[in-house]
């Protein structure tokens, strides 16, 4: 179930629940409120009002004990063939509120996944999915890697491998962070406006020169939370890409350790002739002969 405010912004999606006939908009929204799902009761107040439609009818009454205030469309009475005047007023008011929460219903099913029957296999991976559609709709703000994250914890490569089950990905993090370095020396980053503790980048897929892929990663000053990122393998929960391992390599330890980052150099380097090092003769050139 998705909340949404009056401005279209998703505040959160709640789920999922099962769906049958017992399970409707009004049990799953008591379920929410008295299980306090993600500390909702502690974010809405007294009197706040709440938009629902006519199917929330049979948990108006316990919204109402938690001092909220629901606005839902009225029902003709027995006997009544059509709305007084206020009513339809009221009613029309209500609909063009909740307009937003079906615009809301449509961006998302703008994804071609969310517009199709999603299979069982998919339950446990749902609410990721729909965490980072919900992501594309925050506003990002590029920044130097020395001005981004600064709290983001710090780790040292014993702790890094232990993060990414082995030694693969942070070998393949160091080559990722190399190529991505400006001529500063740093790395570029977003960061979430509505949330801090969440970044964003963008890395060049190794295989495919016209591939990139977007890898978020939210943080806390003790922890990283978690990690996501759009190539294949970029929904692991069991260790993570080397794609994350990159972002996390350099911001956990990389930058506050520069000298690996530093190009190697080979001693046979010099015995290898790069084709490119020539030039064609010009016209001027072929005149003066």
């Amino acid at each position: 179930m998705m909340i949404v405010a009056s401005d279209g912004y998703i505040i959160s999606a709640i789920g999922p629940f099962l769906a049958d006939r017992t399970h409707n908009d009004a049990e799953i929204t008591k379920n929410i409120i008295y299980n306090n799902k993600e500390g909702i009761t502690d974010w809405l107040r007294s009197e706040d009002h709440i938009i629902v439609d006519r199917g929330f009818r049979d948990c108006v009454k316990d919204l109402e004990n938690f001092g909220y205030k629901v606005k839902m469309p009225c029902f003709l009475k027995k006997g009544q063939s059509r709305f007084t005047t206020n009513e339809a007023h009221q009613t029309r008011f209500i609909t063009k509120i909740r307009w937003v929460v079906e615009s809301a219903n449509g961006g998302v099913k703008q994804w071609q996944f969310f517009n199709k029957t999603i299979p069982n296999s998919m339950i446990e991976k749902i609410g990721d999915y729909f965490r980072m559609k919900k992501y594309n709709k925050v506003s990002w703000t590029a920044k130097e890697a020395n001005d981004a994250a600064l709290d983001f914890p710090k780790m040292d490569f014993n702790e890094l491998q232990e993060l990414t089950l082995g030694i693969y990905q942070p070998k393949q993090a160091r080559s990722y962070t190399t190529e991505h370095l400006n001529l500063n020396g740093s790395c570029t980053f977003e960061v979430a406006k509505e949330s801090p503790d969440l970044i964003r980048s963008r890395i060049q897929s190794r295989l495919k020169a016209s591939t990139k892929y977007d890898v978020y990663v939210p943080y806390n000053k003790k922890s990283i939370s978690g990690w996501y990122c759009t190539c294949p393998n970029g929904a692991r929960v069991v260790g993570c890409c080397a794609h994350v391992a990159s972002i996390i390599y350099y911001l956990s330890y990389a930058r506050y350790n520069q000298q690996v980052l530093t190009q190697r150099t080979y001693s046979y380097y010099d015995s290898i002739t790069d084709a490119l090092d020539y030039s064609e003769p010009s016209d001027t050139d072929s005149i003066d002969s």
